[in-house]
C-alpha cells in the first residue's frame, strides 16, 4: 500500500533539515503521534552534511488499530530511521524511510525529498510503502496499519509547523 505526504513549506530547505536533524524534533513528533510516548533518539551526521535519525518508541495497546490489539496485548516496539543525503547547491536533499514494527508482520520503506523553491520556500514530501509479510491476510494489515503510518506522518508535519511558528495544517 502507498501513502504519500507532501508540504509545502515556507521557510528555507537548509532550515527544515536543520529542524529534522534535532533529536527533540522527533522525541515531540512521536508523543504528538502517540499521546505522550517517550521515544529513544540519535542522530549521526548532521546538516549540511548527511546526517541519519534512528527513533524507537513503544506504542501502547490504545494507539493501536483495534484489529491489532488483541494480538498485541503489551503493544508495540516500533524502530523508525530516516537517512538524509548530503544537501545539494541550493540546499535540496533526498533520503530514504524505513519503519519496523517489531515482532508485527508490517513494515515501511520510502524515499523522502526536501526541494527547495528558494531561501524562503521547500517542500517536504514522503513516498512510502506499507507492506505486510503474511501473504493471505497483507491487505486487511496493510489497511489496519494505514491510520497508524498516517498518524504518524501527520504528528510530524504537525510538529514541523508548531516548529516554524506556522497555523496548523488542514487534514
Amino acid at each position: 500500500m502507498e501513502l504519500r505526504t507532501s508540504e509545502r513549506l515556507p521557510a528555507g530547505a537548509s532550515t527544515v533539515a536543520a529542524i529534522l536533524a534535532d533529536p527533540d524534533f522527533h522525541r515531540a513528533a512521536v508523543a504528538r503521534a502517540t499521546d505522550g510516548a517517550t521515544a529513544d533518539v540519535s542522530v549521526a551526521g548532521s546538516p549540511p552534511a548527511a546526517f541519519s535519525v534512528a527513533v524507537r518508541w513503544t506504542m501502547t495497546t490504545p494507539d493501536l488499530p483495534e484489529q491489532l490489539r488483541e494480538y498485541l496485548p503489551s503493544g508495540l516496539l516500533v524502530r523508525q530511521v530516516n537517512a538524509w543525503d548530503t544537501e545539494g547547491a541550493d540546499g535540496s536533499r533526498r533520503g530514504t524511510v524505513t519503519l519496523d514494527i517489531v515482532g508485527a508482520p508490517v513494515h515501511v520503506r520510502g524515499t523522502a525529498m526536501l526541494q527547495s523553491h528558494g531561501p524562503n520556500s521547500c517542500e517536504l514530501a514522503y513516498v512510502t510503502h506499507l507492506r505486510s509479510t503474511i501473504p493471505f491476510a497483507a491487505a486487511t494489515i496493510e489497511r489496519a496499519a494505514a491510520p497508524a503510518v498516517r498518524d504518524a506522518l501527520r504528528a510530524e508535519r504537525d510538529e514541523l509547523f508548531a516548529r516554524l511558528a506556522l497555523p496548523p495544517a488542514p487534514d
